[in-house]
């Protein structure tokens, strides 16, 4: 949630959608607005608290608070009294600056003429969504880790709209720098999201792509997905029996060369 707020009463807000779970730091998340998945009773239960905890504040100007929200759970990790690096995102997307109506708020300056979105505000906008998401450096950096975490990674960001949320995504995912794959994929998958994630790997089947899989994944072949190959602890193995050595394998990325390919 990103907001304004004048003497407690929040006077403009914005509600966007994490694609990463909790955990990643937000300024490393890809922000989807308007939001796609979060339902009508926990928006409901962002906002009241959005408004409890502002009225107790008594902030005037800026704020940024975090949620999580897990099924009816809803819970606050923190409140930050400033703008957040997702200010200039929402105010894009919304198409109303929210620093202009922040320093307006803080001089005792009226906002009434901004149209500014207010607490109970849904679908805007509704001709397109926007997605911001990161870019890094980590190609950049030797030896940087690339597991992202509780702390901030990212170098810059890529906003993008689209007249879904399929198309803004693939927008800004390219516009970072990544590079669609065009022949195959490696998959690494954390064994407790395997039943999962297979749902998701079924639609890459039926585009008739090729990928290479971890071995966790390649024993779910009784879910009618067949991997090219697999890998059994540190290394993978191709047809022509080529080590691929995994290194530090993580999310999908492209292994067009497999028998040949350093997958780090």
């Amino acid at each position: 949630m990103d907001g304004i707020a004048k003497d407690g009463v929040v006077m403009g807000c914005a509600i966007h959608e994490h694609v990463e779970n909790a955990g990643v730091h937000s300024g490393d998340a890809t922000l989807m607005l308007p939001t796609q998945t979060v339902s009508e009773y926990v928006l409901a239960r962002i906002e009241d608290a959005t408004k409890k905890i502002v009225e107790k504040l008594e902030i005037t100007g800026p704020f940024n608070i975090q949620f999580i929200a897990k099924e009816s759970d809803v819970l606050v990790i923190e409140c930050n009294l400033r703008a957040s690096r997702s200010f200039p995102f929402i105010s894009k997307t919304m198409g109303v600056d929210f620093i202009e109506a922040a320093s307006k708020l803080m001089v005792g300056a009226s906002v009434a003429d901004m149209n500014l979105p207010t607490i109970g505000t849904r679908n805007r906008p509704s001709k397109y969504v926007g997605v911001k998401a990161p870019m890094f450096s980590f190609t950049r950096l030797g030896g940087a880790d690339p597991i992202l975490g509780v702390e901030m990674a990212s170098t810059g960001e890529v906003a993008c709209f689209g007249v879904d949320v399929h198309e803004a995504f693939l927008k800004a995912l390219v516009s970072t720098g990544f590079k669609l794959p065009e022949k195959s994929i490696a998959l690494t998958v954390p064994r407790d999201l395997l039943e999962e994630v297979v749902h998701h790997v079924w639609i890459l089947h039926e585009m008739v792509c090729s990928y290479l899989a971890y071995y966790d994944f390649h024993s779910l072949s009784h879910a009618g997905l067949r991997t090219d190959v697999y890998c059994r602890d540190t290394s993978f193995h191709g047809r022509q029996g080529h080590p691929l050595h995994s290194g530090a394998l993580c999310g999908l990325g492209t292994a067009a060369q497999y028998p040949h390919a350093n997958l780090q």
